[in-house]
């Protein structure tokens, strides 16, 4: 799983344009969005501040591109997670291992997951909008899963599955905000998001 990510090499304009959304992703998810600035990006990166507008334009689109990503890697992240399970692994432990991964997506200090979640709250809502096809595709994936752990009796039936997705979007989203030392013991985390979840939306509960 990615943590405070490094960045990578100079080379090509692609590679400074992957090291560049790297360090923003390290930079926004540390200061938020109007705490950060282009200059701190630039000094991470090692380039002056205006060689930045040679491969984004503006704060804006740097941040659509960082969103972005954001959830298509925590989404890859989750979706290759699942596929990794056993073949006989039951439609309720897909879930779960969906939801762990997602939360440690969140917590990985400086990760694209965390950047997202710490500044989707905070941008202009034409920002949120460009990346909005993105992020339902990723919930139609996660409601799949809990309505294919319905479909197997493992979760309740009188609980809507979107209202309980978005309050685990919720819980995941803010640990950002979390002090440092409460992210320190991740199974601790792990072990009480489950507890609470699952306590309340397994039928076996």
């Amino acid at each position: 799983m990615p943590g405070e990510a490094d960045v990578p090499g100079p080379g090509s304009r692609s590679s400074t344009r992957e090291r560049v959304l790297v360090a923003a992703a390290q930079v926004f998810s540390a200061n938020g969005y109007g705490g950060a600035t282009l200059l701190d990006i630039s000094r991470i990166v090692g380039v002056r501040q205006g060689s930045l507008y040679y491969h984004f334009p503006s704060k804006e689109v740097l941040v659509v591109e960082l969103l972005r990503a954001g959830v298509e890697r925590t989404s890859a992240a989750v979706k290759n997670a699942v596929n990794a399970l056993p073949a006989r692994a039951g439609a309720s432990t897909r879930l779960h291992r969906a939801i762990a991964e997602y939360l440690d997506q969140a917590l990985a200090r400086g990760s694209f997951s965390a950047a997202y979640v710490r500044i989707i709250g905070q941008v202009p809502a034409e920002v949120r909008n460009e990346v909005e096809p993105e992020a339902r595709e990723f919930s139609r994936y996660m409601l799949g899963l809990f309505e294919d752990a319905r479909s197997a009796g493992a979760l309740r039936t009188d609980i809507d599955l979107p209202t309980v997705w978005l309050l685990v979007v919720g819980a995941v989203n803010w640990t950002v905000e979390w002090p440092g030392y409460r992210k320190q013991d991740i199974g601790m985390v792990h072990e009480n998001l489950e507890k609470l979840v699952f306590g309340g939306i397994d039928r076996r509960v």
